[in-house]
């Protein structure tokens, strides 16, 4: 399924999406990451496929019937919880590749999620870098 999400958004973005192994973090050696995706310099993708929300119409009724328990709807359309491990994932592929933004896909074969998640320096700072170095 992730091939197909990544296909699905390459040509809903136009964006070219590029396959990478595992990245170690320079400034935490023990920190790694292996993004489903890297775009350019600046982005990344990270790909969720939920089999729960397969039959859900659409991505606000899979949050709604509670298929998604890490995402939360915004007006009309769903983000991802901050308090979610899936966001200190991010956060912490986003600091490990030295990149701006994640592109979070939510993908089944009935609709698809994009949501850009930019690297949050207070959240990284916070809760993720001083809890590494004790």
């Amino acid at each position: 399924m992730e091939t197909l999400a990544r296909q699905k958004f390459e040509q809903l973005s136009k964006e070219k999406v590029y396959e990478n192994g595992l990245i170690i973090d320079p400034e935490f050696p023990f920190l790694a990451a292996s993004p489903d995706g890297l775009i350019g310099e600046h982005y990344l993708l990270e790909i969720k496929c939920p089999y729960s929300a397969r039959d859900s119409i659409d991505a606000i009724e899979a949050v709604n019937s509670k298929l998604l328990q890490y995402c939360k709807v915004e007006g009309q359309e769903i983000k991802l919880k901050k308090e979610h491990v899936y966001y200190y994932q991010i956060m912490g592929q986003l600091h490990a590749t030295k990149r701006k933004k994640c592109f979070f896909v939510i993908y089944t074969a009935k609709w698809i999620s994009i949501e850009e998640i930019y690297f949050d320096q207070s959240f990284w700072d916070s809760k993720m870098s001083e809890p590494l170095q004790t």
